[in-house]
């Protein structure tokens, strides 16, 4: 186990799965019709509407059914593109001197490169990092050897990473190989090769996961060219990480829950100082604590969850400059209270 590890795990929650809602028996009444005989009735007495057009109607209604599953990709578009996505690394930050931030957009193509690079530069200027936030919220993407990679950055031994029948992606030990200790964000639309990497991140003890249950949409897909030069991208599998170990078909629990609504995480994504009520951030305005805050607090006695000061006018001044984005505030008060104990255990 990595030397952080034990101490990060430490700090997680313990969350519990909501109740799963009682199944319900439609009965016979509740299933479709065939569907060559709903053809046939729309072909022969639909007004103006042509086989070639029902055709397509049916194709899309297949498509939309199964949106995470299944996907049709225009002629000319190289197969190992999806049809569209953002790319690489989305933003790059530097908190409180000491904590690199990156937000991926995708896991697809240079993605690992790009990542690599941006943490060469954060090591090259200012003040060395003391950890690293990775943030997969609203992440996506298809590329399994790209989730591979990014992992690899935070794995520092040769082992296995996600099992295929033609062989293993693998880590290789690399000169630049991060080992800090690493928070990754996730949420309910980090889908596909994003909670790979985040259920990668975990099962290499790399990082802890704050957020919340991913959407479960991580899948082994296979693309089939049809004749008209177009593939279709179909979910033919689940996706098995060293050891055998499937991927959970219903998303990536995070150790620390930290449950956001969509809309605000999306704002804050975009601007994580905008200033929320205390009702918007799971019922608690939490003030930011500084390394000072928590040095007096253990000196103190107090637990690392609790205020460091008292609001006043002074305080009130300094909010314009506090983080309001929750899950990014616990990483950085969990990465400060680490660095915190690992400077008292070397005295």
């Amino acid at each position: 186990m990595k030397p952080f590890s034990s101490s990060l795990i430490l700090l997680s929650l313990i969350t519990t799965l909501p109740a799963a809602e009682p199944a319900t028996d439609a009965g016979a009444s509740g299933f479709a019709p065939a569907f060559g005989e709903i053809y046939e009735i729309l072909k022969d007495n639909l007004p103006a509407v042509t086989a070639q057009e029902l055709d397509q109607a049916a194709i899309q209604g297949l498509l939309d059914a199964h949106p995470s599953r299944v996907t049709l990709i225009p002629s000319g578009i190289p197969a190992s593109t999806p049809e569209s996505s953002p790319s690489g690394i989305a933003r790059v930050e530097r908190y409180d001197n000491y904590y690199g931030y990156v937000r991926l957009a995708t896991l697809e193509g240079s993605v690992a490169d790009e990542l690599r690079a941006a943490i060469r530069e954060f090591q090259s200027g200012g003040e060395a990092l003391n950890g690293i936030i990775l943030d997969l919220r609203f992440a996506g993407g298809l590329d399994l050897s790209a989730a591979a990679g990014v992992a690899d950055v935070f794995v520092s031994d040769d082992r296995p990473l996600i099992e295929l029948k033609e062989g293993p992606f693998r880590a290789k030990p690399q000169p630049d190989d991060v080992k800090l200790p690493t928070i990754v964000l996730l949420n309910g639309s980090t889908s596909g090769a994003a909670e790979t990497l985040a259920a990668l991140m975990r099962d290499t003890e790399s990082a802890l996961l704050i957020g919340s249950r991913t959407a479960g949409e991580a899948h082994l897909f296979t693309d089939f060219p049809l004749k008209d030069g177009r593939i279709l991208r179909v979910a033919t599998g689940g996706i098995r990480l060293a050891g055998n170990q499937s991927m959970p078909p219903d998303g990536v629990t995070p150790d620390i829950e930290v449950e956001i609504d969509p809309d605000r995480e999306r704002a804050w994504l975009e601007n994580p100082f905008k200033v929320v009520s205390a009702a918007e951030t799971n019922g608690q305005r939490r003030s930011r604590v500084n390394e000072a805050d928590l040095v007096r607090m253990r000196r103190e006695g107090l637990g690392i969850g609790s205020e460091p000061r008292e609001e006043t006018p002074a305080t009130r001044q300094e909010s314009v400059t506090t983080i309001g984005d929750p899950a990014l505030a616990r990483a950085l008060d969990l990465l400060k209270g680490l660095s915190v104990l690992s400077e008292a255990s070397k005295r």
